[in-house]
């Protein structure tokens, strides 16, 4: 390998080893197969055997942002998830292999090997190549004698070839267990989410789990962070073997059910973007996980640090005993509940809490509790067709006629107008 090519990694910051560099010229010689290092960021920094690739000859090689670029950044990052060689088409109808490269558990980029030809050269190759990459008619001798000296191989030949590349890197790195573990863990989900297809198939009856997910709703609202996150995962569960094993389906069932928890936050209206800013980070990295143990463990996370975010918007204060109850009350309110329960369940004076939790609150202990009570109830008014008798129970009134004297006193209107409302309006 050239002194030039080495001092140009590193001043790079890359800190590619000369035993990799001298690896991959190697193969690109015997194999006479041109070689390209791309970075992360979709950016040219190597090449061996340059004279023999079609591809310098298109405006767009070389540009991060364009079409090529794109596709060969999206090969690079299926590469890295597969932990093995992706072969594929280009945009040219040509070949080529993609072999991620990690350094220190992180992706810094892949090399990339081809183009070359699987089977036959055919004309459309050709004509799709000169078409797509607006390639100048000046250059067409130049491409001729490029595509000449492409190498033609069959498949078979071509699986031996990426797999001889994948050793390359593979003996030249210090980490090549990651990429064995990146390769057991996604064959592992390929086949976890085939079992799960057939389970589907068999069960094709099974219903949302509705109940789970309003149990995680209410842990959420209460400020419960660890019943949240245990309760999330069984639901997760649920929604795995619902959606077959489909990822995607389940990342979109998460996103629904946060930005609704999201929405209902008692300061949502005053902060807005400071919620959107700090969890989108959050949702990202949700985004990012390919395997199902990995999206359960960060939408857990996820819904579990909002749960913190509800009691932290419910209570700002410095008493460890309000905030204690607020976080009891918003875990029981649909329960009989009463300011002795929960001055019992803290272990202090009746009396001591009421004063306590009213200075704190700037509420009462029972005003509190019936804000919360109401909310569940005009949640249940506008989504369902519960009767007044099943939603008062429901949300921890005594009675429906309680529930409704209540109801106009702080609303202002009936249980059944606001329902009709509601309706109306929607």
């Amino acid at each position: 390998m050239s002194q030039n090519k080495s001092q140009t990694l590193k001043h790079a910051g890359l800190q590619l080893s000369d035993y990799l560099m001298e690896s991959i010229e190697s193969f690109s010689i015997l194999m006479q197969i041109p070689v390209t290092f791309v970075d992360a960021a979709g950016n040219i920094r190597l090449e061996w055997g340059n004279d023999s690739k079609i591809c310098s000859f298109a405006d767009q090689y070389g540009v991060p942002a364009s079409d090529c670029g794109r596709n060969l950044l999206s090969s690079i990052d299926y590469a890295s998830k597969l932990g093995e060689p992706y072969i594929f088409v280009c945009r040219g109808g040509l070949v080529k292999i993609a072999v991620a490269l990690y350094i220190s558990g992180k992706l810094i980029g892949g090399f990339l090997a081809g183009p070359i030809v699987m089977g036959a050269l055919r004309e459309s190759n050709i004509t799709k190549l000169i078409k797509e990459d607006s390639i100048s008619t000046s250059d067409f001798p130049k491409l001729n004698f490029a595509l000449n000296k492409i190498k033609v191989y069959s498949p078979k030949e071509v699986s031996y070839i990426s797999l001889m590349l994948n050793n390359c890197i593979l003996s030249s790195v210090d980490n090549a267990s990651d990429y064995f573990l990146k390769s057991e863990r996604y064959e592992k989900q390929s086949r976890l989410s085939s079992e799960l297809r057939n389970y589907k198939k068999i069960h094709k009856d099974m219903s949302y789990p509705q109940e789970l997910e309003d149990q995680v709703s209410q842990l959420v609202r209460s400020g419960d962070s660890k019943g949240a996150s245990e309760a999330a995962s069984g639901l997760l569960d649920e929604l795995y073997l619902l959606e077959a094993g489909d990822l995607n389906a389940v990342k979109m069932r998460v996103y629904s059910l946060f930005n609704l928890l999201l929405r209902g936050l008692p300061d949502w209206d005053q902060f807005p973007l400071e919620y959107i800013e700090t969890e989108s980070g959050d949702l990202e990295f949700l985004t990012d996980q390919m395997d199902y143990e990995g999206m359960k463990h960060q939408a857990c996370s996820i819904l579990g640090n909002l749960a913190m975010r509800y009691a932290d918007s419910f209570y700002h204060g410095s008493s460890k005993i309000v905030e204690g109850t607020v976080k009891y009350i918003n875990k029981n309110f649909k329960e009989k509940l009463t300011l002795r329960d929960s001055a019992d369940h803290f272990h202090v004076n009746q009396s001591y809490l009421s004063a306590l939790f009213k200075q704190e609150m700037g509420k009462s202990f029972t005003e509190y509790l019936t804000m919360l009570r109401l909310q569940e109830a005009k949640k249940l008014l506008r989504k369902t067709n519960l009767n007044l008798t099943n939603i008062a129970y429901q949300c921890g009134f005594e009675d429906q006629s309680y529930f409704s004297k209540v109801f106009r006193k702080v609303e202002g209107i009936t249980p059944s107008q606001y329902r009709n409302q509601r309706r109306t309006s929607s």
